[in-house]
């Protein structure tokens, strides 16, 4: 009868455990995710638990206001996870760990409740340590979530940029199996950390087949270059959006620069205009450099593939 009774008092307990985190889940009506980065333009993003939407807005830091605020619809399954990732998050009091930093990325994340209450965690550049743990919990779910809803480039390079201030690794993901392609979506720095990386990642990859490396929204420095330049002498190695030296997004940033000391008011020329131009200095003035073979598009590079297909 004994036992029979703390059955009872254990089953009892789980219930209530259950009944308490499901009225936790039921409280939080959003999720909001604001980055205030060094050289990039600010981001919010709200996680819509009704409607099952992410908005994502950039600011305007002077005005501070939203503009460009696009929506997108969240799967039930990514939704699902998502929740139960946050729900798993203790954070039921406000906590600031923002710090003397002069860079880097301020970022906060909100628990908007149904009575309109928020409890927010604030930092400054977290490291992956175990001080900021918390934070990480949150930016994990974040940009897991991020990437399956996300659907349109330009917002995804956001995205990627706004992951690049945070400690995650080596900033290269497979994108396509045939041939199979990953993404340097960050800055590869080759320094200590990302050599032994990289070199892990490189020894990783097959010598007979063609491996291709988008660039357009990443960085490569001279250290890394020359890892890539070493393994490349056993490997296909086909890079885009790359020089050899520069990144599409590099090149378009020094582009704008120049384009802007030109123009002392660019406002007058027009945006749509302006981007118009970026590209065409781009094409005009777009040379390889160095032993990888690089090209300035996809299309660029298939056709190469192909010719050297047919030439066999």
């Amino acid at each position: 009868m004994k036992l029979k009774s703390n059955v009872r008092i254990v089953l009892l307990l789980l219930l209530t455990w259950v009944c308490i985190a499901c009225n936790e889940s039921d409280s939080i009506r959003q999720m909001k995710f604001d980055f205030v980065p060094g050289y990039n333009r600010n981001s919010s993003f709200v996680v819509d638990f009704d409607r099952n939407v992410l908005e994502f807005g950039n600011l305007n830091s002077k005005a501070n206001i939203d503009r460009d605020i696009k929506t997108y619809k969240i799967s039930s399954e990514t939704i699902s996870k998502f929740k139960s990732q946050i729900h798993l998050i203790d954070l039921d009091t406000p906590l600031n760990h923002s710090r003397g930093l002069l860079d880097g990325i301020y970022f906060r994340a909100c628990k908007i409740l149904r009575n309109q209450d928020s409890i927010c965690i604030t930092t400054q550049s977290p490291e992956r340590i175990s001080a900021f743990e918390l934070e990480y919990h949150f930016l994990d779910a974040f940009f897991e979530l991020g990437y399956k809803t996300i659907d349109d480039y330009k917002s995804l390079c956001c995205l990627e940029n706004i992951q690049d201030y945070f400690d995650y690794g080596l900033s290269i993901k497979q994108s396509e199996t045939n041939p199979l392609e990953f993404r340097i979506w960050g800055s590869v720095f080759g320094d200590e950390r990302d050599n032994k990386m990289l070199t892990m990642f490189l020894n990783g990859l097959p010598k007979d087949k063609v491996i291709v490396f988008d660039v357009r929204n990443g960085s490569i420095n001279e250290r890394a270059i020359s890892i890539f330049e070493e393994y490349g002498k056993f490997h296909q190695f086909f890079f885009y959006g790359y020089n050899g030296a520069y990144s599409i997004k590099e090149l378009k940033e020094y582009e704008t620069a120049r384009f802007k000391r030109t123009h002392k008011h660019p406002e007058f020329y027009g945006d749509i205009n302006q981007e118009e131009e970026i590209e065409k200095r781009l094409v005009e003035n777009w040379r390889t450099v160095g032993s990888l073979k690089s090209f300035r598009t996809k299309r660029n590079l298939l056709h190469y593939l192909n010719t050297m297909t047919n030439l066999k």
